[in-house]
């Protein structure tokens, strides 16, 4: 049998040269990812102000919209206020819910979400039945506990019963901005180091939508180990190419013909094992749990229902 001697693999230039650019073309798609990142409204020339229950006045509605999108565009959340004179009998959670739904109003992040629906809350004020509710979308879901909407209510509601609606809904922005800012605060104070938190007795994860992009130290570091890990591949495939010497998985190529011969042949019955295993018994039982889907649950922040458009909502209400 002939043995194969080892060589050294002297690397050419070429590869050094390889594996910079590499690094290179590592950290541009990294920071081209994080220069994409982010969310936009699904619909942005959509009004976030909807008065048809006409309590407002051109004045104030204007001074609310401009509020929206200034708070909006800082927080990559949406504001709807809406108010009815009547909702036709209908819940003012279906209302709300179809309202938002099927207008299509909420921020969606550039790289995908794990909601159905946009990013967003919104206030629905029936004059019909009295009846005031705060639907939250996406990730409001997780932002605004059930706790923290009542809490929001109790302190607009002797405005709305006063007919201070203007102060009402300012007021209402007011708290609803300073919830989405104390989840960011939070995250900054990350003691778990994993971006969740606790808050209100609740806990969030690392999913609240927030931005947890890489710092540019890290995203450099990151980018070379990258590159560096592609440059290595790419050079042991040229080593291996280089290497033209190849193991056999049988000797019948190092053979002589004709150098062994078998003069005699036979097969011996040496001994039988049988290993037998009982088949266990089929028993007859109940199972407890129905077909069906659920409508509500908990869902991190608050309580939450499924909407008509297939996602989820979460959502408080009542009378003034």
């Amino acid at each position: 049998m002939t043995g194969l001697s080892a060589h050294s693999v002297r690397i050419p230039k070429p590869c050094v040269f390889r594996l910079f650019i590499c690094i290179i073309i590592s950290i541009i798609c990294l920071y081209s990812v994080r220069l994409s990142a982010g969310a936009a409204l699904l619909h942005p020339a959509l009004p976030r102000v909807i008065d048809n229950a006409t309590l407002l006045t051109a004045a104030e509605e204007q001074k609310l919209t401009d509020k929206i999108e200034t708070m909006s565009a800082a927080d990559e959340f949406d504001y709807i206020l809406l108010t009815e004179q009547s909702i036709g009998g209908k819940a003012p959670v279906n209302y709300a819910d179809d309202y938002y739904v099927n207008n299509g109003y909420g921020y969606r992040p550039a790289s995908g979400s794990e909601y159905t629906d946009g990013d967003g809350v919104l206030f629905l004020l029936d004059m019909g039945e009295r009846d005031w509710y705060f639907g939250t979308y996406g990730r409001g879901i997780r932002l605004f506990s059930d706790y923290e909407l009542d809490s929001i209510g109790s302190q607009i509601l002797s405005d709305l019963s006063g007919g201070r609606y203007y102060k009402a809904f300012d007021a209402f922005l007011d708290l609803a901005h300073a919830e989405v800012m104390t989840a960011a605060g939070s995250q900054e104070d990350d003691s778990y180091g994993d971006g969740s938190y606790y808050e209100n007795g609740r806990y969030y994860g690392d999913d609240h939508g927030y931005d947890t992009s890489l710092s540019p130290t890290y995203g450099l570091g990151v980018g070379l180990l990258l590159g560096l890990a592609i440059a290595a591949i790419v050079v042991v495939v040229m080593k291996r190419k280089m290497n033209t010497a190849r193991a056999q998985r049988a000797a019948a190529n190092y053979e002589v013909p004709g150098a062994f011969y078998l003069s005699v042949s036979r097969d011996d019955y040496l001994y039988q094992n049988t290993t037998r295993t009982p088949i266990p018994q089929q028993t007859n039982t109940a199972s407890g749990r129905g077909g069906g889907r659920s409508g509500g649950g908990s869902f991190g922040g608050g309580s939450v229902h499924m909407n008509s458009g297939g996602g989820f909502s979460g959502g408080r209400g009542g009378k003034f």
